[in-house]
């Protein structure tokens, strides 16, 4: 949760910033501009960061957990991503539970009802196999009592379904938060653009009504010549 942290603290220093900016009579136009662009930037990334958490759980996630033949039958999704993430799932359920044993697709499959689950993308399911087998995952992720019982039961289905529900449980709501932070900066970012354009169409008035500038006296013997 550190980084939730870190954005809220960025998003009430970005508000007390855009506030002064606001309040400020006449501001530095490249500040607030560079300013703005940098809102933009960091608020559209960080909209886009939590989207793609709310996608992968309420979608990819969830469809690996109620498919009821993963790989086998699971849509790619975009660029191969659901697929790849299903194999990756699979692995980490083998990785973690000593009671599974998943094995690679065969090239025909007679569809006999009931669940089945086999990869796809063996590089996929090695890297969910060593994640499983790593220690931040025997001792941390695979240690939750949902998972636990899962393996304790020999049921793939369940690990899916007890991992999906956690993330939707404990991480949806970092990327709803994401989202919703990410919008409040990228909002941020309109208004400190329009700062710098009022700051600058306050520059032009000044100057018009300076005459645009100071002028220039030129003077040669008893004449005198003024420059506009």
């Amino acid at each position: 949760m550190v980084c939730m942290d870190a954005l809220c603290f960025w998003i009430v220093a970005d508000a007390f910033i855009t506030s002064g900016l606001l309040l400020e009579q006449e501001g530095n136009v490249c500040v607030d501009s560079v300013y703005g662009l940098l809102q933009f930037i960091s608020g559209l990334a960080i909209v886009l960061a939590g989207t793609f958490i709310v996608v992968t759980i309420n979608r990819w996630m969830y469809n690996i957990a109620t498919e009821e033949r993963v790989s086998w039958e699971l849509d790619e999704g975009i660029g191969g991503v659901q697929q790849n993430l299903a194999d990756f799932m699979l692995g980490l359920a083998d990785g973690c539970c000593d009671s599974f044993t998943i094995k690679e697709c065969p090239d025909t499959y007679n569809n006999t009802g009931g669940f089945y689950y086999c990869y796809l993308t063996k590089s996929s399911y090695d890297d969910g196999l060593n994640a499983g087998l790593g220690s931040r995952g025997k001792d941390a992720y695979c240690s939750f009592d949902a998972l636990l019982k899962a393996c304790n039961d020999a049921d793939v289905n369940s690990f899916l379904v007890a991992n999906y529900e956690g993330l939707d449980k404990e991480i949806l709501p970092v990327g709803v938060a994401l989202i919703v932070m990410g919008c409040l900066i990228f909002f941020a970012s309109f208004l400190s653009c329009h700062l710098a354009c009022k700051n600058m169409g306050r520059r032009y008035s000044s100057s018009d009504q300076h005459g645009g500038h100071d002028g220039v006296r030129l003077v040669y013997g008893s004449h005198e010549m003024q420059l506009a």
